[in-house]
């Protein structure tokens, strides 16, 4: 059982079910059903089933909401699934298809106190309620700042996936995909670095503070 929420500006602020995090925990397994229970840092949980076969693709979610009265309202509603094949040429990529404007997405949202999980665009089509990315509202100061810590928590992630489970890096003598992928981060990141460290030192000499 969850509480209403107050409101959802950010993609950070909102509840929200991500794809990539469920087939990671080996919820969506090809030609499997499972079933279970999610959990939010805020105190939310909500019970689901996943089917993942070739004749049906959905996850269907069950969670009871109580608003600010103490009104309880109960949810029940399935959402499909589809692949599409992979740019790479290597296997198929599956997307949630949001319960509301059909959408595909990878990550569904619950904000602006709308209690389904669906596809950011919708809040903005439907109420004119823009769901933001941190990014996207922080100030030209914190906006560096933002980017490298996030950039930063990749390039750790994938840094433990190659080198604390051995995996390849180079294939006939060429870097792999994930090691390119890994290269690129380690460049953005140092970017943001150097322009968060040239914003400071900026600001500092606007305001007479010497090092």
């Amino acid at each position: 059982m969850g509480r209403e929420s107050t409101g959802a500006f950010t993609t950070q602020e909102c509840r929200k079910i991500d794809i990539r995090w469920m087939l990671k925990k080996g919820y969506l397994k090809e030609n499997t059903k499972c079933s279970g229970q999610l959990s939010w840092t805020c105190g939310s949980t909500a019970g689901f089933e996943a089917i993942h076969t070739k004749e049906e693709k959905y996850f269907r979610l069950k969670y009871t909401v109580t608003d600010r009265q103490g009104v309880n309202t109960d949810y029940d509603y399935r959402i499909e699934m589809v692949t599409i094949p992979s740019n790479l040429g290597k296997g198929e990529i599956l997307y949630f298809v949001c319960p509301e404007s059909g959408k595909r997405a990878k990550v569904l949202y619950s904000a602006y106190r709308h209690h389904k999980y669906l596809h950011r665009d919708w809040y903005l089509e439907r109420y004119g309620l823009r769901l933001y990315y941190n990014s996207q509202i922080s100030s030209k100061i914190d906006y560096n700042n933002t980017m490298y810590f996030s950039t930063k928590k990749k390039v750790e992630a994938l840094e433990d996936e190659l080198y604390q489970k051995n995996k390849k890096r180079y294939y006939n003598g060429k870097p792999t995909k994930e090691l390119e992928k890994l290269n690129l981060l380690k460049f953005r990141m140092n970017r943001y670095d150097h322009k968060r460290n040239e914003i400071f030192i900026q600001v500092m000499e606007k305001y007479g503070i010497g090092f």
